[in-house]
């Protein structure tokens, strides 16, 4: 096929990040054509822990981002409460070296203005309903919150797919070039051809920005890397968690009032997206969930391995892919918590705006030196991912 739409932006990738920029640029009255060849929101965004936080963000420049993506999760908050709920996050530590981590973490969050606050373990045990020991330290984020992507993206679509401007074709795109006047995006069913073309194709988009001529170089998928990681859904029926917890040994939080979804992040050494879990795996991630609920009869449903999206340094990789190129991308990490944020920015940009500030250390460009790039190191303790 042979798309008729010269002038279209086209947004590779119907993740939440893809799904919110086409809903952006249409909003600002742009033809958008979003491609997939699977379901909306079913790669890393339906694997996520969909914590909305700037906890652990360096340097600097990646904090100040993630607290805008905060800011706007809460605006959606008021519009969209089934998407994204701001019930806050307690940390609680007694082995010695998370107490250390979170002591570092916690002081810097202060230090920077960031929403954090030393609590005892009594109002931890209240705000969490969990008991916690006596001799822990702990901290509360009252503005951190947890979203909910696929039903954020499902949101979105409901509303584009209802707009003459939007498009959606299931397809692979397979390569994407510039043109004289324009880009073309190959697919198995043809091309299709549009005024710009945005990567926001997750773990598909090293491949696509390589064949455009751009590089994007992201984290190998590869066991006890930092790629890979388990997400358990645990049946919990009258758990009292509202909002996110962290313990020693395991990261919960609401998946509704029957479930909760969990990680222990030391247990994804293992974690291998062509492999079920171990047997070792589930029957560690019941005993650490029984452990902290005595009381309740608990079950874990499932656990899925999530293919996290890392740019090589693990920073966000979102711009142009060369300078004045009509090829961007829009690959990040921290994409659940960027992607209303990055939806707004980069559609200004692809109107003809100036690249936004907030994104001067974040150009996908960078890549294009071929330096060797420090390895991202594999989240393995309270607070990391």
């Amino acid at each position: 096929m042979t798309s008729q739409l010269e002038q279209s932006v086209i947004v590779i990738g119907a993740g939440i990040i893809g799904v919110s920029l086409a809903d952006a640029l249409v909003k600002r009255g742009q033809t958008v054509e979003l491609l997939d060849f699977d379901e909306p929101a079913s790669g890393t965004s339906a694997v996520s822990y969909g914590w909305i936080n700037s906890h652990r963000k360096h340097p600097l420049a990646y904090h100040r981002l993630n607290v805008e993506g905060l800011r706007r999760w809460q605006e959606i908050a008021q519009d969209d409460p089934q998407s994204v709920t701001f019930a806050g996050h307690v940390e609680f530590a007694d082995d010695e070296e998370h107490r250390q981590t979170l002591t570092e973490r916690v002081e810097r969050l202060i230090s920077l203005g960031y929403p954090a606050a030393w609590i005892d373990s009594t109002e931890a045990e209240e705000l969490t309903g969990l008991q916690v020991p006596a001799s822990a330290i702990a901290a509360v984020f009252e503005a951190e919150g947890h979203a909910f992507p696929v039903t954020r993206t499902r949101t979105l679509l409901d509303g584009l797919v209802k707009n003459e401007r939007f498009s959606m074709h299931k397809c692979r795109a397979t390569s994407v070039r510039e043109t004289s006047d324009g880009v073309t995006v190959v697919t198995g069913q043809g091309n299709i051809n549009g005024r710009v073309a945005v990567v926001a194709a997750g773990n598909g988009s090293e491949h696509l920005v390589e064949s455009a001529g751009g590089r994007l170089p992201l984290v190998p998928a590869v066991v006890n890397g930092s790629a890979y990681g388990y997400l358990a859904r645990v049946e919990a029926p009258g758990h009292p968690v509202q909002g996110l917890v962290t313990t020693d040994r395991l990261n919960l939080r609401p998946e509704n009032d029957e479930r909760l979804l969990v990680q222990a992040l030391d247990l994804d050494s293992s974690a291998d997206q062509h492999q079920e879990p171990g047997k070792t795996v589930v029957e560690e991630f019941s005993a650490r969930v029984s452990k902290l609920f005595p009381d309740l009869e608990t079950q874990v449903v499932d656990i899925r391995v999530g293919h996290r999206v890392i740019p090589a340094d693990g920073l966000p990789a979102v711009g142009r892919i060369r300078p004045n190129s009509a090829i961007f991308a829009a690959v990040a990490h921290s994409g659940i918590v960027l992607s209303p944020l990055l939806a707004e920015i980069l559609s200004e940009e692809i109107l003809g705006g100036e690249p936004n500030s907030l994104l001067k250390l974040f150009q996908p460009s960078r890549f294009l030196d071929n330096a060797q790039r420090e390895s991202v190191a594999a989240p393995r303790r309270p607070g990391e991912q």
